[in-house]
């Protein structure tokens, strides 16, 4: 269970990294573009940023993917290990402790124009959120602190 921790954290690593190489690729192409109307040799900058940010878009597809399969595998744990003290531990580490719980929305922030994909990250992220919260109710039940 902590090995998932793990990999959201590789995760939280890899794509603020790309997210940067976009961003400034994107700063470079603005400048090319504007820069069009003197020098039409601007175009090649602006095309070749354009092909590198549609190769980082495409390099999300998996990761992405990945990081749907870790949100679901940890709701799923959650929703059917109520007894376990691990599942809550891990799930208190992803949402309710920082930095951890910051890697899902820094990843929502950089994804935003794949709208598809926000969307379905965002909704999972969401539902984690709720399965935590009802499991901490569960468990403040049957263990009363006082």
């Amino acid at each position: 269970m902590f090995r998932i921790v793990e990999r959201l954290n590789e995760l939280g690593a890899i794509f603020p990294a790309k997210l940067a190489i976009k961003e400034a690729n994107e700063l470079e192409m603005i400048s090319a573009f504007s820069a069009l109307q003197e020098d039409q040799s601007k175009w090649n900058i602006f095309l070749t940023n354009f092909l590198a940010n549609n190769r980082i878009v495409l390099l999300f597809t998996p990761l992405l993917f990945e990081l749907r399969t870790l949100l679901i595998t940890l709701k799923c744990s959650a929703q059917t290990s109520t007894e376990s003290q691990m599942i809550g531990e891990v799930l208190t580490e992803v949402i309710g402790q920082s930095p951890t719980n910051q890697i899902i929305p820094k990843i929502l922030l950089g994804i935003q124009e794949t709208r598809l994909a926000h969307t379905i990250i965002d909704t999972l992220w969401r539902d984690l959120i709720d399965t935590w919260i009802a499991w901490n109710q569960v468990i403040s039940r049957q263990y009363p602190s006082t």
